[in-house]
């Protein structure tokens, strides 16, 4: 969020963009009620109407599955009204800004590439960094978009289960880390401490607390839980 926020305050504070309604969507659409056509249609610092910018809410991109790096993907869009971007001031309308919605994208791009903010190492145009926004009939829209890596280490997840079932079908749960073990023997539900079988067709976990005796032809799932660590892998064993 710092970078998003950082963009439109940027943004806000370049004499480049006076002319334009800055909005950041984060906050717009949290709004009682959302009318887009704000957007444009309120005036900028410099009073003029007819062009707005949406510093969007970034999305995120994993590149490659087994890494740890992921690209987190900034869009600014550019909304233009065209009858009232080319009128004249006239009384108490300030005009419109007389900038077409294509170059205005071209600047924001300019304005983007490679700007470094908080810890990133520098925003990234997309291969498709300008490209037709058509949100909105009768509006002429762009969208610009830039990104930035970022390296994230997943938090330490709670130690897997270990399930031991001797020739008498005696189940015998274990953990290392000294979390909570739940467990389900339906072969379907995921075990929780919140699985309380109120769903359609899930049975209730159990808290795993000493070594029991399953029937053949069970399923055993059994996952661990402890505060301030990931749920564990699921652990399944088929008794036979």
């Amino acid at each position: 969020m710092a970078i998003q926020q950082g963009i439109f305050r940027g943004l806000q504070s370049c004499s480049f963009f006076n002319a334009f309604n800055i909005v950041l969507a984060r906050d717009f659409l949290a709004t009682a009620e959302v009318k887009m056509s704000s957007i444009w249609m309120t005036p900028g610092p410099t009073g003029q109407q007819g062009v707005g910018l949406l510093v969007e809410i970034p999305s995120v991109r994993w590149p490659n599955p087994n890494g740890l790096q992921r690209q987190r993907v900034f869009s600014v869009c550019v909304y233009e009204e065209r009858n009232i971007n080319f009128t004249a001031a006239s009384g108490s309308f300030g005009g419109g800004t007389f900038q077409i919605c294509e170059d205005v994208a071209d600047q924001l791009l300019d304005f983007l590439w490679n700007w470094r903010l908080w810890r990133s190492s520098g925003l990234i145009p997309e291969t498709s960094a300008i490209v037709p926004d058509k949100s909105h009939e009768g509006i002429i829209g762009m969208k610009v978009s830039v990104y930035v890596r970022q390296e994230r280490a997943q938090p330490t997840r709670a130690a897997t289960p270990s399930i031991e079932v001797d020739a008498d079908n005696n189940v015998t749960m274990t953990v290392t880390d000294g979390s909570s073990i739940y467990y389900t023997t339906d072969g379907f539900s995921y075990p929780s401490p919140k699985t309380d079988g109120t769903l359609s067709g899930e049975q209730a976990a159990t808290l795993y607390t000493a070594p029991s005796v399953s029937s053949a032809n069970t399923v055993i799932m059994a996952a661990a839980f402890q505060t301030g660590l990931l749920p564990s892998q699921t652990a399944v064993v088929m008794i036979g």
